[in-house]
């Protein structure tokens, strides 16, 4: 599904999230990684306003490191990342007002309530009053968690810890999204509502990165698609394009032109 954003208008807008020939190596070796092994090997991609782009691949691909990359927790060993203009190595607090992130490992506050983390998010981006007090309510509900507002995040288990940090990632309506995974642990019902709400953000201009297994939740939500494979990009394009061009005759859809990418690969 294709969606219209502002570079239909041929204004061209700065994009919000760019890397170029982007590199990371890991000097000791997490997980499968060995050491001084490309996590990400010159990898370039951009996300402009209005559009919402998936990363796709295999665990270990190199998704959560280009998303923690962004967010300034890993330099790049080479190459080049901007997030809304800035370098997220020396500038990771100014991008912070403008950008959400949800990692695969949020760091939260254990001795706070789901609303009180809230609470301090708002505070922390100069919302108060009763429209923040509804914006909190509001994402409390998309998440599933009202009924655990007032426990301590201590109590929580890792599926919710991870709702209560996506919604964090969306209180302060920021112009840029980055999600690693947000539909994890959350029923049909809940994904359906944040697709919703993803594709009401982009229709006002934000741009979202998203990293999802789900291939046919991406399919239906996102403008274009990278896939990646051992730190390196594999594909790219809309997802009718992907389709045409990759997906086998028998079954033409997202997770045909995956399956046929990955196993050429």
């Amino acid at each position: 599904m294709t969606h219209a954003h502002p570079r239909d208008s041929g204004l061209a807008p700065a994009p919000l999230l760019a890397c170029e020939a982007l590199t990371v190596r890991y000097a000791s070796a997490p997980d499968t990684i060995e050491a001084n092994q490309a996590a990400l090997a010159d990898v370039s991609l951009v996300v402009h306003p209005g559009e919402i782009v998936g990363l796709v691949g295999r665990n270990g691909a190199g998704k959560s490191t280009l998303i923690r990359t962004a967010a300034g927790l890993l330099a790049p060993s080479a190459g080049t990342v901007r997030v809304v203009g800035r370098d997220p190595a020396r500038e990771t607090a100014e991008i912070m007002r403008h950008a959400g992130f949800l990692l695969s490992d949020p760091a939260l506050f254990a001795y706070l309530s789901a609303a009180e983390t809230l609470d301090v998010v708002a505070d922390q981006h100069g919302l108060g009053g009763e429209s923040a007090a509804r914006r909190v309510a509001e994402l409390l509900a998309l998440v599933e968690l009202e009924e655990v507002r007032d426990r301590r995040v201590g109590g929580y288990s890792t599926g919710m810890a991870k709702r209560l940090a996506l919604a964090c990632a969306l209180l302060p309506a920021p112009s840029l999204v980055v999600l690693d995974e947000p539909f994890e642990s959350l029923d049909p019902l809940v994904v359906r509502r944040l697709t919703r709400a993803l594709g009401a953000r982009r229709d006002e201009g934000v741009g979202v990165l998203l990293s999802s297994h789900l291939l046919a939740t991406v399919a239906e939500l996102c403008d274009r698609v990278v896939l990646i494979d051992r730190g390196r990009v594999l594909a790219e394009g809309t997802v009718p394009g992907l389709i045409s061009a990759h997906a086998p005759a028998d079954e033409p859809t997202l997770d045909g032109a995956y399956a046929s990418l990955i196993g050429k690969a």
